[in-house]
């Protein structure tokens, strides 16, 4: 509608989300299996509830959608590690997964944040926290304009022109370079070779043994700055 032009696709597959109510306490930590059909993630929520989420090809995702509860329960079990502790499922919703990123994040007075702005493979949850971030940025830009020039003055045409292209340089590659990063890590973590995958787990242990390095990584894909 604002005439703003988009880069992206649709990947091959499609996410099933399946809410389910555990039998036991809940796990309080999040998980994600990754197989060649695609990724099984566990999302704990509260009080006994969770996420899963079944990714597949768009004709196996309608298949299971399909079925009733207790049937796709028995696909589960059968499908996810066995961490997954005994559940019962009670509704699901199935998602295209798409990445789109927007040509620019502004024209004439809109301004895109999150989602609008860009759309990730969700594999690793940084679709909100990369909106987090945007919502951040702009309100620095902003702030630092209203700091120099008075609150009017900062939204006059020209001011606001410079506020709002600071946002987008402070965002639109830091955005795509995240974009790129789960797209390289869907690829890695798809790949059954067997010399590739010895060499993907053994990287994957000295990442998990890294110390600074790795609360590093983790605040940056949190959003934290300090």
């Amino acid at each position: 509608m604002s005439n703003i032009g988009v880069i992206g696709w649709q990947y091959a597959q499609q996410a099933l989300g399946i809410s389910i109510k555990t039998n036991t306490d809940t796990q309080d930590i999040t998980w994600q299996q990754f197989t060649t059909d695609g990724p099984l993630a566990f999302l704990p929520l509260y009080d006994g509830f969770g996420s899963l989420v079944w990714y597949n090809t768009a004709e196996n995702i309608r298949w299971l959608k399909s079925l009733s509860n207790e049937k796709l329960k028995q696909e589960i079990v059968q499908t996810f590690p066995a961490e997954l502790v005994d559940f019962e499922v009670l509704a699901t919703a199935s998602f295209r997964l798409t990445r789109m990123h927007a040509n620019r994040y502004f024209k004439g007075h809109v301004v895109l944040v999150g989602d609008a702005a860009h759309t990730i493979n969700p594999l690793a949850g940084q679709g909100v926290n990369l909106g987090f971030k945007d919502v951040t940025a702009l309100l620095q830009s902003l702030d630092k304009s209203t700091a120099k020039f008075g609150h009017q003055q900062a939204l006059n045409a020209v001011n606001r022109q410079q506020w709002l292209t600071a946002y987008q340089s402070a965002r639109r590659l830091d955005n795509g370079l995240m974009m790129s990063a789960m797209d390289s890590l869907y690829g890695v973590f798809s790949n059954d070779f067997p010399p590739f995958s010895i060499i993907r787990n053994l990287g994957l242990k000295l990442a998990n043994r890294s110390g600074p390095l790795k609360k590093q990584a983790l605040k940056y894909a949190m959003g934290i700055t300090q």
